[in-house]
């Protein structure tokens, strides 16, 4: 059971967490109410052996859960190395610190026409490249994003998602 108190401007969640044996009041801060009844009522009503839900604020955050909920059960040893590389190389260094609420199909458009400027990364069969990325690379990577983004719509995590069905 978690209990809200108001202290200041603030809100804090309040419930106790066994660990080792001996329960300890464990206190989390929020600036909204509507922040600190979301996670009461994440406490409250998590089963125990899934411990509490992890917070996706960022594109990485988003990524991360998709490949360790969907990617890994779903995904042959070849095309998981081959999608976890263009994430490393593509996407998350460009636009994984962006906030979820920041991304939409405007700016994923902008995202994709820089990809068709881009130099493709340097790996060990393509030393020195001085060519772009190729549109297979590009597809490829919308593919992935797209995939992403509508697990996170069929999960109800969110309305709608910005990379839509078709590429161009």
């Amino acid at each position: 059971m978690a209990s809200i108190v108001q202290r200041n401007k603030s809100f804090a969640v309040v419930y106790l967490e066994k660990t080792e044996g001996k329960p300890k009041q464990k206190w989390e801060t929020y600036r909204s109410r509507e922040g600190a009844e979301a996670r009461k009522w994440e406490i409250e009503n998590a089963l125990p052996f899934l411990g509490a839900a992890p917070k996706i604020s960022t594109l990485s955050d988003l990524i991360n859960e998709y490949l360790h909920l969907y990617a890994k059960r779903r995904w042959s040893f070849t095309t998981h190395n081959t999608r976890i590389s263009i994430l490393n190389r593509y996407v998350l260094p460009q636009i994984g610190n962006i906030k979820i609420s920041a991304i939409d199909s405007r700016m994923l458009s902008r995202y994709f026409g820089k990809l068709y400027e881009m130099p493709p990364s340097e790996n060990k069969f393509r030393l020195n490249a001085t060519e772009t990325i190729t549109a297979g690379v590009i597809s490829d990577i919308f593919k992935l994003l797209r995939s992403v983004f509508k697990q996170k719509v069929v999960n109800k995590h969110y309305d709608s998602r910005p990379v839509k069905a078709s590429f161009s």
